[in-house]
């Protein structure tokens, strides 16, 4: 009964537009197949066990909000409007997250020394920046950073290039890969 119910549920998602894997493989515990579809950034794990089947509900399990805070109990006539729900949601903490890990971590230079500096405390650069090949390889001669993007909203102004000193109008960002 609970494959059964698994297909249904299945069946439901795909029906709604979710794309849906099951992971029916029984030389596995639970536990290990949550721990392997979460590190291969499953955002939504759906759960469904032999007392689920006879609630006709299932568990909803997210990713981004570890323990029994990030489950709930969702009746398969509501499932597919619910994962329509929290997949959005979830989306939209790991951007918002994003964003402010982002923010927090972007530090505004002015010469080369601390841009030297930022890089090494691991922080994303905006700095003035020429546009010259040169300037960007002594920054990555001298800091394994390299350009990550050229920020398409640029906020308008002008300073000297933080290597080179070339008066420039665009701000780059620089970072190094870990």
């Amino acid at each position: 009964p609970v494959l059964e119910m698994v297909d249904r549920v299945a069946g439901l998602l795909k029906e709604a537009g979710v794309r849906v894997k099951v992971d029916a493989t029984e030389s596995r515990s639970a536990g290990w197949k949550f721990n392997e579809w979460e590190l291969k950034g499953v955002p939504l794990r759906v759960e469904i066990g032999p007392r689920d089947v006879q609630n006709n509900s299932v568990v909803l399990a997210r990713r981004d909000v570890p323990g029994k805070e990030g489950k709930q109990f969702v009746g398969v006539d509501e499932l597919a409007r619910r994962v329509a729900d929290l997949l959005a949601e979830i989306q939209r903490a790991l951007f918002d997250r994003a964003l402010e890990f982002r923010k927090a971590n972007t530090v505004h230079v002015s010469s080369y020394d601390q841009l030297r500096q930022a890089v090494e405390d691991r922080k994303f650069v905006d700095a003035f920046w020429c546009g010259n090949p040169e300037c960007e390889e002594k920054i990555k001669d001298d800091t394994r950073a390299t350009n990550r993007c050229i920020p398409l909203d640029q906020p308008g102004d002008s300073g000297p290039c933080v290597v080179c000193g070339t008066t420039s109008s665009e701000h780059s960002i620089f970072a190094r890969a870990y």
